[in-house]
């Protein structure tokens, strides 16, 4: 997180970095603004440039020179077996669509928190592939785990992670079935793959709220959950947002 204290919300803030795939949105928090950056798994592990330079009216207020340390983490491997008809369901063209679809989502993110206390998992199942982890497609290194996967069976009701806004619900290409979740500050969890959908863009949900219901859509081998936990369009781990990860009173 970043937090900047002493500035109005429509002071500018510019951040330059050679820390790649990160995604900072500034909101008004306190006495000053505050930013939750996602950090892409791929990144090299090492010491990064983060400076920050703010400016009021055209006139810089302050500059400050920052180094984020990124460190190494040891990812599992995942081998999954699909068919040419499930494989056609990520060409170009259609995660084309899928992203512009996204992003039209996630345009206008919620300024305050909607969120409240611990992220609970959407459905209670074994977990069966772990964030981060290398997947093989057909003997094939093809991609990283954005999220994590739930083995559950066809039909189990799917739960509201925490509060927010529903700003995506609809069938897309590799996903299938989403919804995805405002939580407010650039927080968000998609839901995919889903059987059915029970909810439309703009409700407000609560946590525990049922959003829809498992199933197999999409690019999938079988009934699961794959839920995925962003900041912005940066999947990031969402252990910790389950394990009590709170916004400090600055």
């Amino acid at each position: 997180m970043v937090y900047i204290s002493g500035i109005n919300p429509d002071d500018t803030v510019k951040v330059t970095s050679n820390l790649k795939a990160r995604s900072e949105k500034f909101f008004p928090y306190k006495k000053g603004q505050l930013a939750i950056v996602g950090v892409s798994c791929t990144a090299e592990p090492g010491e990064y440039r983060y400076d920050i330079l703010i400016s009021r009216e055209g006139k810089i207020l302050r500059e400050v020179e920052n180094t984020i340390i990124i460190k190494e983490k040891n990812f599992k491997k995942d081998y999954i077996t699909v068919s040419k008809e499930v494989q056609e369901k990520k060409s170009q063209e259609n995660l084309n669509s899928d992203t512009e679809n996204i992003a039209k989502a996630k345009a206008n993110p919620i300024p305050q928190p909607l969120y409240e206390g611990v992220f609970i998992a959407p459905v209670d199942a074994e977990i069966n592939t772990e964030f981060g982890a290398m997947r093989y497609v057909n003997g094939v290194r093809s991609s990283v785990h954005s999220g994590l996967d739930f083995k559950a069976k066809k039909g189990t009701p799917v739960m509201a992670s925490n509060n927010g806004k529903v700003v995506l619900a609809m069938e897309l290409n590799a996903s299938g079935n989403t919804v995805i979740l405002d939580h407010g500050l650039n927080i968000y969890t998609s839901y995919c793959h889903l059987d059915t959908i029970s909810v439309e863009v703009g409700d407000m949900v609560q946590k525990g709220d049922i959003v829809g219901n498992v199933g197999s859509t999409g690019y999938s081998t079988g009934p699961h959950l794959h839920w995925t936990f962003s900041i912005g369009r940066q999947s990031t781990n969402p252990i910790p947002f389950m394990e009590g990860f709170a916004i400090p009173d600055f």
